[in-house]
Order: C-alpha cells, then sequence, then structure tokens
C-alpha cells in the first residue's frame, strides 16, 4: 500500500486468498455476502474487531493518501471489494459483523464512585501494555457504587486480577467476574 501511494497509483490491487471482503466471515456464516465497496472507516472498524482479510494500517495509508484498495482473490479472475471515501453508507444500518477470539471481559462490580478511580485502574492496566476495549460504567446505589466492565484480548483473567490499581480500588462489596472466550 505504502508503494501504491508513494507512486500516486490510481489503485492498490491486494490479491489474497478470499475474492473480497465479506459482510461476516464466509466460513462461519455460509449466507454472509461479499461486499462490492466498502468505505475505509467502516473496513477500520471491521479489521479493529476481528476481520482478518485487511491490516488496519494498509486501510490507513489507503486513506490517508486517497488510493482505493481492491482486494481480490489470487486463484480466480473476478471483481473484488473496493475499499474507498464514503460508500453511500447512509442507507446501510449495518454493513458487516466481526468476531474476536480469545477474548476476556472484565467486571468490577460495587466500586466506589470516586473521581479518578477508573483512570487509575486504566492507568496500571496501560503500564502493563493490556490493550482495553468495550469500555462500559454504570453508576448505582444512590451514586455511590459504580460498575466498571471491559474486555481485553488474549489475556489470562489472574494477569488482571494483579494489578495494583484494580486491587487496590477493590472495597470488601467489590465483586470482580471473568468471562472467557476462547477459540474451539
Amino acid at each position: 500500500m505504502a508503494l501504491a501511494a508513494a507512486l500516486n497509483a490510481a489503485v492498490c490491487e491486494i490479491y489474497t486468498d478470499v475474492d473480497g471482503v465479506y459482510t461476516t466471515d464466509p466460513r462461519l456464516v455460509p449466507e454472509a455476502r461479499k461486499l462490492d465497496t466498502i468505505s475505509y472507516d467502516e473496513m477500520l472498524e471491521m479489521a479493529s474487531l476481528g476481520a482478518g482479510v485487511m491490516h488496519g494500517r494498509s486501510i490507513e495509508l489507503g486513506k490517508k493518501f486517497n488510493v482505493p484498495i481492491h482486494v481480490r482473490s489470487s486463484f480466480i479472475d473476478t471483481p473484488g471489494t473496493m475499499i474507498m471515501n464514503e460508500t453511500g453508507m447512509e442507507a446501510v444500518v449495518v454493513r458487516g459483523a466481526t468476531l474476536k477470539r480469545a477474548v476476556t471481559s472484565v467486571t468490577l462490580a460495587h466500586l466506589p464512585n470516586q473521581p479518578g478511580l477508573t483512570a487509575g485502574i486504566f492507568d496500571e492496566v496501560a503500564a502493563r501494555g493490556i490493550p482495553v476495549d468495550d469500555i462500559v460504567q454504570t453508576v448505582s446505589g444512590g451514586g455511590q457504587d459504580c460498575t466498571l466492565s471491559f474486555t481485553v484480548e488474549n489475556r489470562e483473567p489472574g494477569e488482571m486480577r494483579r494489578s495494583r490499581s484494580c486491587s487496590g480500588s477493590a472495597s470488601a462489596r467489590t465483586r470482580w467476574t471473568w468471562t472467557r472466550t476462547w477459540p474451539a
């Protein structure tokens, strides 16, 4: 992709083992449909959520230098999917679905609702180099308690539990919940 941008190419052809970008993984969902076009932003979102057909950095370069990306098959000579600027997605409610494997959902319930507590937890998690996704925080108990939930990829639950901020913020009422999803 970087070479296509440097050469001011009209399009960057990406040949791969699939014939384009699908609405979801066709190996898991036989009804998946190949998309003719998809926007850079939609493809970036799908890549960040587990779609493996394109690396996010390539999509970012295509968007930055306005080089459309044509994803197509190495094995058959058919049109693939064009990744490009906006594609008229306003009428589309759902463009695609992705699946993340090996995800741990962390929920800390009954935390004291104090300013800076959540920031301290995420500072400690970041210091350990653990990327966090899908953050949800709710307040309950008349504003006294909060529940914090987030997901992390490819981590053992004990790695999160050992976090000093997470452990230090826990009160006697704090409840930890771990939900792991590993590949079948």
